[in-house]
C-alpha cells in the first residue's frame, strides 16, 4: 500500500468520529481506489507516526477534516484546539497555511464549529461551507461528496471510472414532495392574476357559505329539540298544519310551472 502520495487526507478525533470516518474512508477507496485515500490506520508499526502524518499531509490535494458533535473536545472551558499540541489543530492549521484545500464533513449532527470556539489561526476554518453526511442519506451524501472531490482534483475523475456509488433512491415522502411542487409550479404561470383573483373570492364564498349552514343547521336542531319537548299540543298542531299547508301551495306552484 502506498502511504504517501495519497490526494484525500482524512482527518477526525478516535473518540469523536472514528465510526464515520473509517465508513468514509472505505466508500471513499472504492471509489477512488486503495493508493488515493491515506487515514492514520495506514501508518505501520514501529513508525512515527508524526513524520508519516505530516509527509502525507504535505502531499494531499485535500484535507477532509470529520467533525462530529464531540470534536471541540472541551477542557475546562476551552476546546482541545487551544491546546498547541493538539493533532487535529496542528493538521488544520498546516493545510490552511499551505493552501491545501480543507473540506469539514459534518456527521452525528454536528454543526460548524463559531470562531469563538478555535483559536485565531483557525477562525478561516469556521468559513468554509461544510459537507453534511447522515446515515438516512448516506448515498446521496457520498454521490455529492464524489462529484464534489473529482471537480476539485481532475486527477481523480480518471480513477473514479471504477466507482460504484449506490444510485439514492428517495424517501415516498421526498418524491410526494417532488410531484406537487413540481405540479405547482407548473400550474402557477398558467394562472392569471384575475383567474386567481375569482378563484379566492369563490373560496372565500364557499367557506362562509359552509359556515352559515353550519350556523343554520345548529339552530335548525336546537329548534326541533325544542319543539319535541317543550311545545305544547296546542302548538304542535299549528306547526304541522302550517308546514301541510306550505307543502300544498309549493306542490301546486311546481305543479304549474312544470305543466305545459
Amino acid at each position: 500500500m502506498e502511504l504517501l502520495g495519497a490526494p484525500i487526507f482524512i482527518g477526525y478525533r478516535r473518540r469523536d468520529s472514528q465510526g464515520f470516518a473509517g465508513r468514509i474512508t472505505d466508500d471513499l477507496i472504492d471509489c477512488f481506489g486503495v493508493n488515493q485515500v491515506f487515514r492514520d490506520d495506514d501508518i505501520p508499526e514501529g513508525s512515527d507516526f508524526t513524520v508519516v502524518l505530516e509527509k502525507a499531509l504535505s502531499t494531499c490535494s485535500v484535507l477532509i477534516a470529520v467533525v462530529g458533535p464531540n470534536w471541540l473536545g472541551r477542557v475546562d472551558g476551552l476546546s482541545r484546539l487551544h491546546q498547541p499540541n493538539d493533532w487535529v489543530r496542528q493538521e488544520l492549521e498546516a493545510a490552511l497555511k499551505r493552501g491545501i484545500w480543507v473540506q469539514p464533513i459534518l456527521v452525528g449532527n454536528a454543526s460548524m464549529p463559531s470562531s469563538k470556539d478555535v483559536p485565531d489561526s483557525l477562525v478561516s476554518f469556521t468559513k468554509i461551507q461544510a459537507v453534511k453526511m447522515s446515515d438516512r442519506s448516506w448515498e446521496r451524501d457520498l454521490d455529492r461528496l464524489v462529484k464534489l472531490l473529482n471537480r476539485r482534483i481532475p486527477s481523480l475523475t480518471v480513477i473514479s471510472r471504477e466507482c460504484q456509488v449506490t444510485e439514492y433512491v428517495p424517501l415516498p415522502r421526498d418524491t410526494l414532495q417532488s410531484i406537487a411542487l413540481a405540479f405547482l409550479q407548473k400550474q402557477t404561470p398558467k394562472t392569471s392574476p384575475i383567474k386567481r383573483s375569482r378563484l379566492s373570492r369563490l373560496s372565500q364564498i364557499l367557506r362562509a357559505l359552509i359556515v352559515r349552514v353550519l350556523f343554520f343547521g345548529c339552530l335548525a336542531l336546537v329548534g326541533w329539540y325544542l319543539f319535541e319537548h317543550q311545545a305544547t299540543p296546542e302548538f304542535r298542531k299549528n306547526v304541522f298544519d302550517f308546514l301541510a299547508f306550505a307543502q300544498n301551495k309549493i306542490t301546486g306552484l311546481i305543479r304549474n310551472f312544470v305543466t305545459p
